[in-house]
């Protein structure tokens, strides 16, 4: 309903209700002159129903009109029964006022049944026209007078106004031409027709000389709406009126000069009604055009009322547009600034972790020295302590002079002491904390630098792999030689059964590897932002400083995948669903996880080789079933290999 009907429907519900709780005031008080209030009010809200369309509301104050109406022209006094329909009947009428809409599930039936009976009841039955025993005055003048009795019905159309004017215009020809006898409904003592009449019909009993065929053309109506009444048999034998009056009407009826006189006053009669009648209907026309340029006003104003609120619409759509494409900005740029903040925090978590292991592998190689060099130095103090006093060579003084040094002759040659070993040594076990992993964790470490070796010093162990963990014993010489003899335990192996081949560089995320099937006979058609979002979100790749590859969809968070009879919305629940799919053999895949935040750490270790091996695509797929290990997929969206080279440069 437009903003003008809801004005307009307001202004009725305001207006009657006030109308009607003052009738029903001056009803329940028996004030004078409430029976006619009472029906002008039921009266207005019945028009003011229809103008509004409120069918029910029409009904209920139409009954009551019309029993307040047959009251009025009757002249009756209610009485207690009569007064308490009425109170029930306005008392629904005021329940339906309170809340329109709620007319139709409103029940009125036993009001209105009530309402009909107290009608009925009241009203008088309808008088027999066509029964001349009813009128045996009447019917003992027109024999001796020849007059013929007709009875006529005159139908009724238009506004009130337009009724009352067409019986008043019949009315006043047939007084002319003859004796009204009786109508129905009944009209005041002198046939007038006052303002009350509002009925559709109208039927008169009319006693005249002239003819039907001359009745019809003075009145213009069809000869089915005039019906001749013959006078009884039994009646026929009324007493005769005096000779003189019979003697003076044959010469009224024989005499020319009547005749003419009837002729010409006919004329004047039809002349008249044509005037009258050409009166009525300029006055029906002029109500007409009156009607119909209220009609184009209040469709001017419902049209400008229209025009206003589409503007309005507009301004609000044109404002909801611009505060969505703010908010959209808004929920971007806290985005990317989330995004940033955690790849510089992730930064930062990987510097500290590569400072710290530094740190831990420099602690290592010195405590490797000092322990290397310990033993070295308790080896060469107990070989010494081992040599023959006598035999042992005296120590060399040094003189701080480089010229006394130059000049000196050097000492003649020790043989070799006889050689005995040491048990050899073991090296103490030293307990290093374990490292922190930062966040999030990277599915293989990247190697930490290589420390230079200090000559003369014990080999350095390897940088650990990230397939195999293996421990280098501290060399101890040996007899034969003096080579390093290393303890070397079994490596420690933590691929799954599943894995590739150890010479695979993807080795390493076997257990990422599964067994998969792209449902390709319905793949999703299109992603769609969420309603009232102007911006289409993406997915993000980039690199961060220790080389790895970030993918996320944190923009693409609330878009929906459609398809036929189907969709698919990511949420933060639905990310479970969610895998980023690396495929290099046909029937078999490599799949990551999303984590809470939308986003997938792929190494480096894993990326550089994937991208040498498969140049194809790495797509977007979300797990619809697994069924015996198996997981069918179904694709969101896919992006080439070659595509995403020349954006992920190493940095």
């Amino acid at each position: 309903m437009t903003e003008p009907a809801n004005m307009s429907l307001e202004m009725f519900v305001h207006e009657s209700e006030k109308r009607l709780t003052a009738a029903m005031d001056g009803m329940r008080r028996l004030d004078q002159g409430w029976l006619e209030e009472m029906l002008r009010t039921a009266r207005g809200i019945r028009g003011a129903a229809e103008y509004t369309n409120l069918p029910y509301i029409v009904r209920m104050s139409g009954a009551l009109e019309t029993l307040l109406f047959r009251l009025e022209s009757l002249s009756i006094t209610p009485d207690k029964v009569c007064l308490e329909v009425l109170q029930s009947g306005m008392t629904r009428l005021q329940g339906m006022l309170g809340d329109p809409s709620l007319g139709a599930h409103t029940p009125i039936e036993e009001e209105l049944t009530a309402i009909e009976v107290t009608v009925t009841r009241i009203t008088p039955p309808a008088p027999v026209l066509d029964d001349l025993r009813r009128y045996p005055q009447a019917v003992a003048k027109a024999l001796n007078q020849g007059l013929n009795f007709f009875l006529i019905d005159l139908p009724l159309s238009g506004d009130a106004t337009a009724k009352r004017t067409k019986l008043a215009a019949l009315l006043d020809n047939l007084q002319v031409i003859g004796e009204m006898i009786d109508s129905d409904p009944p009209l005041e003592a002198n046939w007038s027709v006052d303002g009350r009449f509002t009925g559709n019909r109208a039927r008169l009993l009319l006693a005249t000389v002239l003819q039907k065929d001359l009745l019809l053309g003075l009145t213009s109506l069809s000869e089915e709406r005039i019906q001749e009444i013959p006078i009884p048999q039994d009646l026929q034998t009324a007493a005769p009126l005096e000779e003189e009056h019979n003697d003076l009407l044959d010469a009224a009826r024989l005499g020319e000069a009547e005749e003419r006189m009837r002729q010409e006053h006919f004329e004047r009669m039809e002349q008249e009604r044509l005037a009258r009648e050409a009166e009525a209907r300029e006055a029906e026309a002029r109500e007409a055009e009156a009607r119909e340029a209220e009609a184009r006003e209040a469709e001017a104003r419902e049209a400008e009322a229209r025009v206003k609120a589409a503007r309005e619409a507009e301004a609000r759509e044109a404002a909801a547009k611009e505060r969505a494409t703010r908010e959209a900005e808004a929920r971007e740029k806290a985005a990317k600034e989330a995004l940033e903040k955690t790849a510089r925090e992730a930064e930062a978590r990987a510097s500290a972790a590569r400072e710290k292991k530094l740190r831990s592998a420099e602690q290592k190689r010195r405590l490797m020295m000092i322990v290397s060099g310990t033993l070295a130095a308790g080896i060469a103090v107990a070989l010494y302590f081992q040599m023959e006093p006598n035999k042992a060579p005296p120590l060399p003084t040094i003189d701080k002079r480089p010229e006394k040094i130059a000049n000196s002759t050097p000492a003649p040659p020790v043989a070799p002491p006889k050689t005995v070993l040491a048990p050899p040594l073991s090296a103490p076990e030293v307990s290093i904390p374990p490292e922190p992993k930062p966040e999030p964790p990277p599915v293989v470490a990247s190697p930490a630098p290589e420390p230079k070796p200090e000559p003369e010093i014990a080999k350095q162990p390897e940088p650990v792999p990230a397939v195999q963990a293996t421990t280098t014993a501290m060399p101890i010489a040996s007899e034969a030689g003096n080579q390093p003899n290393p303890v070397t335990p079994q490596p420690v192996r933590i691929l799954t059964e599943n894995a590739p081949g150890m010479n695979s560089p993807l080795a390493p995320f076997a257990n990422l590897l599964k067994p998969m099937n792209r449902l390709k006979a319905t793949p999703y058609e299109r992603i769609m932002p969420p309603k009232g979002r102007i911006t289409h979100g993406e997915m993000l790749f980039y690199r961060i400083p220790d080389g790895h590859v970030v993918f996320s969809i944190l923009s693409l968070m609330d878009h929906t995948a459609v398809r036929p009879d189907d969709s698919f919305t990511i949420t933060a629940k639905s990310l479970a669903e969610l895998r980023l799919v690396f495929q290099v053999d046909p029937n078999e895949a490599y799949l990551f996880e999303f984590n809470i935040h939308g986003r997938v750490l792929v190494p480096t270790a894993f990326w550089d080789p994937f991208s040498q091996i498969s140049l194809k695509a790495v797509s977007m797929s979300r797990v619809v079933k697994i069924e015996q290990g198996v997981y069918h997929l179904r694709d969101l969206a896919a992006y080439k290999v070659n595509n995403l080279l020349k954006i992920l440069k190493k940095p």
